[in-house]
């Protein structure tokens, strides 16, 4: 915080993690192709079995048309459980990326510190926006009071917390409990923010960009020291040990 700023009395915290995503358009509804590709595996082993081998040659062309759908586009169309690519929650307070980051070019670490010295990035206190925001009070465009800030000062002052809430941020980038993923160890990499969550200096509202799948981050992992990215530190390739990431 910056010089004369009290101690934080309300801290920011976290909603628990959502249970479901809204299914808002074609991308967002879940199918499960490995399970639709088994069961046409089943019925076509079964007629090659009980029926004669020209009537089981064309029922081979039902998952061979599943197959196909899926490796040339049909994978864009549809994700797995647990992929919430594209979750964009609203939060308590309309806090822009686009403008503290991109605009006014604030560093990442300067608010998520924990990243570099902590396996979990983290929210900045309150009194880390109050270091700025006792003084700004509304858009420089703006000759309007801003209610997002009157809203921060209102849960940073304890005498307004009864009445009003601390902020409860939604969580929008929400691993399995039985992945562990440690900042520090990437950021300490030399990867940067914007390989795992996208253009955040261009986003008003924060979102998932990166499906976050397994496959997504052993894709990484398996980089050669020729195509790995030249800001890397260890460019020979990560570890693929299980024990890792799920421990």
């Amino acid at each position: 915080p910056a010089p004369g700023v009290e101690p934080v009395t309300a801290p920011a915290t976290l909603t628990p993690p959502r249970t479901a995503v809204p299914a808002s358009s074609a991308s967002a509804f879940v199918w499960l192709p490995g399970l639709a590709l088994l069961a046409a595996l089943i019925v076509a082993m079964a007629a090659m079995r009980h029926l004669g081998l020209a009537n089981a040659f064309k029922l081979s062309f039902v998952p061979l048309i599943g197959v196909g759908y899926w490796s040339f586009g049909g994978n864009g169309l549809h994700r797995l459980p647990e992929n919430d690519q594209g979750y964009q929650p609203e939060q308590p307070i309309a806090f822009s990326h686009a403008l503290h980051t991109g605009e006014l070019a604030i560093s990442c670490l300067y608010c998520h510190h924990g990243a570099e010295r902590s396996p979990v990035a983290g929210l900045p206190a309150l009194g880390t926006c109050m270091g700025c925001h006792k003084v700004v009070k509304k858009r420089q465009d703006s000759p309007e009071l801003s209610e997002n800030l009157a809203r921060l000062t209102r849960a940073y002052k304890v005498a307004d917390v009864g009445a009003d809430p601390p902020l409860a941020w939604v969580r929008v980038h929400n691993l399995p409990e039985h992945v562990k993923f440690d900042h520090r160890v990437h950021v300490g990499n030399g990867i940067n923010c914007i390989e795992c969550h996208g253009d955040v200096a261009g986003m008003e509202r924060i979102g998932q960009q990166a499906p976050l799948t397994m496959g997504w981050c052993i894709q990484c992992h398996r980089q050669d020291e020729e195509k790995a990215p030249a800001h890397w530190k260890n460019r020979a390739g990560a570890t693929l040990d299980c024990a890792a990431c799920h421990y």
